[in-house]
Formats: structure tokens, C-alpha cells, sequence
């Protein structure tokens, strides 16, 4: 791959002449097609394949300059106003058939979303026009004519338009077909009728190019990740594939969604859902704070810890335990005040607090009982942390498929609380320090499923004065 700036200054113009004029042909919409918007929408995301395996992203339509390939590529993940990079790259290095196949795939997608069935009403139109004037004619050769000129433009439009409803084209040949039978049975026997036999030209394939469903954004293994298996091991995936990719509906339990209990008497029993337990941690000192116990105030008419305890007790899971340390007495008194009983919610109190964060999450972890399967480490200071959000992450959990570490993100940034599978448990335990268990997500990033977050809820801890004035000066 070269950037321009390796060009000579002749060829620097000449490839920068061509690229505007590509790019202004992908902007540019036809006359007859609605005003466009300025959405990257608008514009084709293309790729040229190379033949060693890479490929790299055009935005637009990419030209070929002699021996080089031109292309923009934009910069970034922002594509509403992208940064593009000019880049060339030689003719011999592409793999032509398969990128020609995908760019034929887009343009075909592009096309349908937008002029297809007007076109293609259009040549109805057109057709049925041609029918009514031969049916009008009482001259049989210059009947015969329009039905030759209508057959060979029908002939031809697949292929022009991206096969688009070539069987319907097909089968309004057949009616021109017919109509042809017809007039070379009337009239005279001995005048010669010359029809010309146009066949319809077969369409190239095209590169599959998946529609993203809404299940694509699940962390859940799901329909579209079998699809995507079977496309990188070069598997068919067709109609009957598909089908057979439906296991009786058989789906992974999980809380939000439980398996069907099957009282029958064969052996081995259900397969239970994930026991997820919450840990609370109300232990801090609030030194940030300097002095007042933040998880004390109020906001929304409640203090802060009493906004964490109920938000867990919602949730799907099966125990909340509330790590208490410091000022102890005062915070289970404000969460027993607000909070009725209950037998899924435990407090256990940590000694060792005035040691850091990683104290609290050594009792909390050691007060879970081998039933847990999992635990999810919740902060006492993040108001905005709900159900919704805490059952998401559980949602998300599934050590079977690889997601034993589950980390809520807000634009791509990780926040709190993480979900820990049990086998994390012993590290847990070790840590020391302020820090948590933080580390053992970058040591162990392949178990790692981020679950994005909509608002700022996972990113935003009351820590000072001014962080509390903000969060309750929002919420007013």
C-alpha cells in the first residue's frame, strides 16, 4: 500500500483528478432520485480484496490508473464527515475476481435499497405499453418488430441491473414469447418472420454480503455467529443449512430467559441457570470526599448505598451481600431503614478496610458459598448502576462460550461493575492494594466480554464534592 505522497507530481494530479471525479460520482445522486442527506448512508463502503488476504476499505468507488489501483480510505471510526487518505496500490497486488464480486454485491444492496422497484415498474410499464401497441397494429411486420425490441430490452435488463427480479423479467418474456407465437401464426404462411432469439444473459455471482440482524450485537453465541462459521470455513449457507441450524430451538439458559423444566423420567436433570451472585462494596473511607462518608448522602431523596443495595436486590440475582468497614453501624442502619428484610440480602463486615479496595473484595468473595457461580463486584458510589444494567451483564455470561469476565462499556470505555466467573475467585482473593482486580481483565483478555451500555450510568462514580453536586444538579 502507498499513500500519495510517494507519486510523482504529474501522476499525484492525475490519480487526484480521477479520485474526485469517482468520489463525485458516488455523492452525486440521478436526476429523478431524492435529494440526499449528508449520512454515510450515501456513500458505498467498498473493499479491495488483496491476494494476500489483507483488504483495505474504500470509501466510494475505487479506479484503476494504468497499473495502479486509487482509493480513499477513510481514517478513524467516525464515518459521518471521515478523514480520507489517498492510497494507491498496485494492479497485480488485487484479487480481482473476489473484489469485483463484493463491490457488484454492494452496489446490488445500494441499488435495491434505492432505485430498484422504480426501475423495475418502469420497464413493466414499458412492456405493457409495447403490448397494447402490437395488440393495436394491423401491420404484422411492424408488430413483430416492437415484440423483438421489447424481448431483446427485456433480455438484457437483468444483467444491467444487478439481476434484480430476473425471474419476473423471465417470466414477462414468456408473454412477449407468446405474443410472438401468435403473430407468426397469422396471417400469410409463405412470408418468412424473422425473430431474433435473445437470451437472457446469466448474471455474475456475487460476493455474500451479510445484512447485520439485531442479534448481531448480542455477546450471546446466537444464529448469526453459526452463519459466520460456516462463511470463514467456506461452507455452504443456503436454505437447507439454515434450517438445520434449528436445534429444536434449543437455547443457552439464562436468567432473563429460563429452559423449559422437562418432567420427564430420562436421565440427567435441566441444565440450571448461572447462580450470580452481587457484592455490594460499602466499606470506603471516602478520603476523596474530604471527610463526610459519600455513601451517606443522599440523592434522589436516598443515600448512595441505599441506591446500590436496592438496584442489586431487583436484579436476577440470587444473594446480595453488602461489605461493610468503615462507619458500619451507620451504613446498615440507613440500608435497614430503607430496605425491607429480606433472605437474599447478607452483610458481612471487612476488618481490614483502611487497606484499599482489594480488602473488600477479599471478604466479599470469601462470604459467597460454592453454590455461586459467579459474582459481580458492584461500588457502593454509582447511583445510576440499575437492574437493567446489573441483568444485562448477567445476560451476557456463559464461561461455555467464552464470556467469563463481563465488562460494561459506554462508547467503547469499560466501566463498573464487572461480572467474575467463580474460577477468577482464588486470584480475587490475592490481590492487594486499591486497585481491585482490574489486572486480572487484561491477564486473562480472551475471557473478556464487553457488553455495551446505553447512558453514562458504568462510567460515572460520585468520588468528591463536586462529582455529587453534578450527579444531583442532573437528576434535578
Amino acid at each position: 500500500m502507498r499513500c500519495n505522497h510517494h507519486m510523482t507530481p504529474v501522476r499525484r494530479l492525475l490519480v487526484t483528478l480521477v479520485t474526485t471525479v469517482c468520489l463525485a460520482v458516488t455523492l452525486s445522486a440521478p436526476a429523478d432520485a431524492a435529494e440526499p442527506s449528508s449520512s454515510a448512508d450515501d456513500v458505498a463502503l467498498l473493499r479491495v480484496f488483496l491476494k494476500d488476504g489483507s483488504s483495505v476499505v474504500s470509501y466510494g468507488e475505487y479506479a484503476r490508473v494504468g497499473e495502479e489501483v486509487v482509493l480513499s480510505m477513510p481514517l478513524g471510526r467516525d464515518l459521518t464527515r471521515p478523514t480520507l487518505q489517498l492510497v494507491t496500490l498496485a494492479v497485480t497486488s488485487v484479487d480481482w475476481p473476489r473484489t469485483e464480486r463484493y463491490a457488484n454485491s454492494v452496489r446490488y444492496q445500494r441499488y435495491v435499497g434505492t432505485r430498484a422497484e422504480e426501475d423495475f415498474a418502469r420497464l413493466s410499464a414499458d412492456t405493457a405499453a409495447k403490448l397494447n401497441e402490437i395488440e393495436a397494429t394491423t401491420d404484422r411486420k411492424r408488430a413483430i418488430e416492437i415484440a423483438d425490441n421489447a424481448r431483446r430490452q427485456l433480455a438484457s435488463w437483468p444483467a444491467e441491473h444487478y439481476g434484480y427480479r430476473a425471474a419476473d423479467v423471465a417470466d414477462i418474456i414468456g408473454v412477449i414469447d407468446d405474443a410472438m407465437s401468435r403473430l407468426a401464426g397469422a396471417g400469410s404462411t409463405t412470408a418468412p418472420i424473422q425473430v431474433s432469439l435473445v437470451a437472457v444473459p446469466v448474471v455474475d455471482a456475487l460476493e455474500p454480503v451479510l445484512g447485520l440482524p439485531g442479534c448481531a450485537k448480542s455477546p450471546k453465541y446466537n444464529g448469526f455467529d453459526m452463519v459466520l462459521e460456516r462463511l470463514a470455513a467456506g461452507l455452504p449457507v443456503g436454505r437447507s443449512e439454515i434450517v438445520k441450524m434449528g436445534a429444536g430451538g434449543l437455547l443457552a439458559e439464562i436468567p432473563t430467559r429460563p429452559q423449559p423444566r422437562d418432567d420427564s423420567d430420562e436421565e440427567g436433570a435441566p441444565q440450571q441457570a448461572p447462580r450470580v451472585a452481587v457484592l455490594v462494596l460499602a466499606a470506603g473511607r471516602s478520603t476523596r470526599m474530604g471527610g463526610p462518608n459519600k455513601l451517606l448522602a443522599e440523592t434522589d431523596g436516598q443515600p448512595l448505598v441505599v441506591h446500590a443495595v436496592k438496584a442489586a436486590l431487583a436484579s436476577q440475582a440470587v444473594e446480595v451481600v453488602v461489605v461493610l468497614g468503615h462507619m458500619a453501624d451507620q451504613v446498615r442502619a440507613v440500608i435497614d431503614q430503607a430496605v425491607p428484610a429480606n433472605p437474599r440480602l447478607r452483610f458481612v463486615t471487612n476488618p481490614d478496610f483502611a487497606e484499599g479496595l482489594s480488602t473488600s473484595v477479599r471478604t466479599g468473595i470469601a462470604a459467597l458459598g460454592k453454590e455461586i457461580d459467579a459474582a459481580v463486584v458492584q461500588l457502593g458510589d454509582m447511583p445510576g448502576v440499575n437492574a437493567a444494567l446489573l441483568d444485562r451483564l448477567m445476560a451476557a455470561f456463559s464461561p461455555v462460550e467464552g464470556r467469563s469476565i463481563c465488562v460494561p462499556t459506554v462508547g467503547g470505555k469499560r466501566g463498573n461493575p464487572v461480572l467474575w466467573d467463580r474460577r477468577f475467585f482464588a486470584e480475587m482473593i490475592q490481590v492487594s492494594g486499591d486497585t481491585g482486580a482490574k489486572h486480572l481483565i487484561g491477564e486473562h483478555a480472551d475471557l473478556v466480554c464487553e457488553v455495551e451500555m446505553t447512558g453514562e450510568a458504568a462510567i460515572t462514580d460520585i468520588d468528591t464534592p463536586e462529582a455529587l453536586a453534578a450527579w444531583r444538579a442532573r437528576k434535578s
